[in-house]
């Protein structure tokens, strides 16, 4: 972790920096709200451990779309070879020591993303959003509730943000489950506060959205104001629930105590409906 700059507004800072800057994030309050404080801290301290290749599949489309001149300089795709043997080691040595400070990705992740970022490029209203919002990964730096937070947004225009998701489904209904069990909602919300208190007027907050598998359809969804309220009111609690763990140092889990377990809402509801056994 490094220090964090002061409040406002940040442009071409590496995405390695940006996650270096020790504060509340909505990816902190994601994972805060989906499980405990505790995970938190561990993501925040051992950032490898919850690193995937979905993750990874995303950072590479993120780069090839947003800031493609940026790619060569980023990541290194790595070549066909058998490092079980004398010739593959050897190719993969020499590929790992020229490539140096580059995120390696395996040929197929690699070839996987330009696809999905060629899907994205070919798709109008996409297209026409990232024109408008051709200010790129902009990081900001204020407080909410009196807690040191940040955010980085994916695209800004004018009064829009876009923020590019890859997904295993784009379908309207698939999505907005994402929204909900995901916190791509409260992603929105904290985000828009954010370049609120950084003196960015936002009317509009549009999500671009690409499947991971092919034909890599995409869709472009713009969120309504209706959800972004809901979230908005979870925010407050999480931000400060946030900062008391920061102010006391301490990162609970789960309950300490013994917690009784019934039926669950969901499947009560099956019962009602005489859907389940």
């Amino acid at each position: 972790m490094t220090t964090p700059p002061k409040a406002g507004l940040y442009f071409d800072v590496p995405d390695s920096t940006y996650h270096k800057w020790d504060l509340c994030s909505s990816t902190r309050l994601r994972l805060m709200e989906e499980k405990t404080p505790l995970h938190v801290n561990h993501a925040v301290n051992f950032p490898e451990a919850w690193d995937s290749p979905a993750k990874q599949l995303g950072r590479a489309v993120h780069c090839l779309v947003l800031e493609p001149k940026r790619w060569p300089t980023r990541f290194a795709q790595a070549p066909e070879c058998d490092r079980r043997t004398k010739e593959g080691k050897q190719l993969w040595a020499d590929f790992c020591t020229l490539n140096e400070g580059r995120e390696i990705v395996k040929a197929e992740t690699g070839q996987i993303a330009q696809e999905m970022a060629m899907s994205v490029e070919a798709h109008k209203d996409a297209a026409a959003l990232l024109r408008k919002a051709d200010v790129r990964e902009v990081s900001l730096v204020t407080d909410l509730w009196s807690v040191p937070f940040k955010a980085r947004l994916d695209a800004y225009g004018e009064d829009i943000v876009v923020d590019l998701k890859t997904t295993r489904s784009a379908s309207p209904e698939e999505f907005e489950r994402s929204i909900m069990n995901y916190g791509y909602g409260l992603q929105a919300a904290a985000y828009l506060r954010a370049a609120d208190r950084c003196g960015l007027k936002v009317k509009h907050f549009c999500f671009i959205c690409v499947e991971s598998e092919a034909p890599h359809a995409v869709a472009v969804y713009r969120l309504k104001n209706d959800v972004i309220d809901l979230f908005d009111a979870r925010l407050a609690p999480l931000v400060e629930r946030y900062g008391q763990c920061v102010k006391s140092r301490k990162w609970p889990g789960y309950s300490d105590t013994v917690t009784e377990i019934g039926v669950p809402a969901w499947y009560q509801r099956k019962l009602e409906n005489g859907e389940a056994a």
